[in-house]
């Protein structure tokens, strides 16, 4: 679920980045707007960061909703139960054959 939930914000953000800092592109492809680009520039990026800062501050009450374990030593000792776990169903498969 986390990998997918990333992989969104990265794809909405990169779709949006033009959209809203339309500066960038004049500066790749048009150099005789350049100078416009650069004035307008600066206030675009910092649009784009109230939309960063907006999108943490929805974040922040999801990450008590988030399940799993935020103690190393609580995570290694699931690691381990789970290893244990795969070794008896593999010597389980193993006692069938």
């Amino acid at each position: 679920m986390w990998g997918w939930i990333l992989r969104i914000v990265v794809a909405v953000s990169a779709a949006f980045v033009p959209l809203v800092v339309t500066s960038v592109t004049p500066l790749v492809e048009h150099g005789a707007e350049v100078q416009k680009a650069a004035q307008e520039g600066p206030g675009q990026w910092q649009t784009w960061w109230w939309v960063c800062l907006g999108g943490q501050v929805v974040f922040l009450p999801f990450i008590f909703a988030m399940a799993g374990r935020w103690s190393p030593r609580r995570a290694r000792e699931d690691a381990e139960e789970h290893q244990r776990a795969v070794e008896r169903e593999l010597a389980a498969l193993e006692s069938r054959t």
